[in-house]
């Protein structure tokens, strides 16, 4: 099972449980436009310390992105539910300009959408309850298999529950889902990016599923 597998991972410095943290974290942050090299977040993580100019807000989402993939190592198993979600939100969002405007942790106040989508994301007053439709849904599944992952991510991305950062938190509960559906992890390329939002925007789980199919797999 891969959830032991993490586990046993995890406690090992030299294993591939690192290279792949830092590889799913460079390439989740790059689709958001994060200055971060590989070399970058590869010393963030061996040497603690930011080496490279960067923007203080990229410097904090790049670290806090790293203890989000831990976070969720450490959590593999429990179920998604909006509190965990919302907890995910938090250490994403820890000590950057969003925690200090107060919207660190909680579903978004003011109407947003998906940059480069005419897609009409959920309204405000819309995110709990379709939240709680989405996460209903999941867990009613018998069996989980990649095309449900594509749905959920999908279903997600347009109720973009959060006033920032949906992207990144999307991305999150993918490898949460496929290491507790026992899926070898999916590797989103940041050189995909116009293509993976090119896909969401089409709004089809058919064409989403292909496009993961496509992605890089990590085998642990």
């Amino acid at each position: 099972m891969l959830i032991e597998k993490i586990r046993e991972l995890k406690n090992d410095p030299n294993s591939k449980y690192n290279d792949f943290k830092y590889k799913f974290s460079y390439h989740s942050n790059k689709i958001e436009g994060s200055t971060f090299s590989l070399e970058d977040v590869l010393n963030l993580i061996e040497d603690k310390q930011v080496k490279s100019k960067h923007k203080l807000n990229d410097s904090l989402e790049t670290k806090n992105s790293l203890d989000l993939f831990d976070f969720v190592a450490n959590t593999l198993g429990k179920s998604i539910t909006k509190a965990l979600l919302l907890e995910f939100h938090s250490i994403l969002k820890k000590n950057t300009i969003e925690d200090k405007k107060g919207i660190k942790g909680c579903f978004k106040k003011i109407p947003n959408g998906i940059l480069g989508s005419t897609i009409k994301v959920a309204e405000p007053y819309e995110v709990e309850e379709k939240l709680e439709n989405l996460i209903k849904w999941w867990d009613g599944l018998e069996k989980k298999a990649l095309i449900n992952i594509a749905e959920f991510n999908l279903r997600f991305e347009n109720i973009s529950p959060f006033q920032d950062n949906n992207g990144r938190i999307g991305r999150i509960i993918i490898l949460k889902q496929c290491i507790e559906a026992d899926i070898t992890p999916i590797l989103i390329n940041s050189g995909k990016v116009l293509e993976y939002k090119g896909v969401l925007s089409k709004h089809s789980v058919k064409d989403l599923y292909e496009f993961f199919s496509d992605c890089e797999q990590y085998e642990l």
